[in-house]
């Protein structure tokens, strides 16, 4: 490969982290978190975190169609961990839609597609054949 493809696919490999990380993070301080928040006041527990299903390893199950998980805690300090379909409860298409954004492996893949496209149709024009 010629430099400056090397080039281009660093930008628009950058560019795709950085679109990736920003949707991820609006859809966990959108979606997730309140969600989480407001299924643990439901049920009298405490919210302490929560966790994408990215970065699960090693228990031996499949993280696909998994949203991540709402980490709470019980008054006696127990710990006590429900999947965010479980939170959101019988709810459809809010849940749906963000579990996209929820997956950055999706968001990549995606936000690249679109920034390689974009950035062929904007430096084509100028670029020799």
């Amino acid at each position: 490969m010629k430099p400056r493809h090397w080039f281009n696919l660093i930008l628009v490999s950058a560019i795709s982290a950085g679109i990736a990380y920003f949707v991820f993070q609006w859809a966990v301080t959108s979606y997730a978190e309140p969600t989480c928040r407001a299924y643990a006041a439901s049920q009298g527990l405490t919210y302490t975190g929560y966790e994408p299903a990215i970065f699960y390893v090693g228990s031996g199950q499949t993280n696909l169609g998994r949203d991540g998980d709402c980490k709470l805690q019980d008054a006696n300090g127990n710990p006590k961990t429900v999947t965010l379909v479980t939170a959101s409860g019988p709810q459809f298409g809010a849940p749906f839609l963000t579990s996209f954004a929820l997956r950055p492996d999706i968001i990549f893949g995606a936000a690249f597609f679109v920034v390689a496209f974009l950035y062929a149709m904007i430096t084509r024009p100028f670029t020799k054949q």
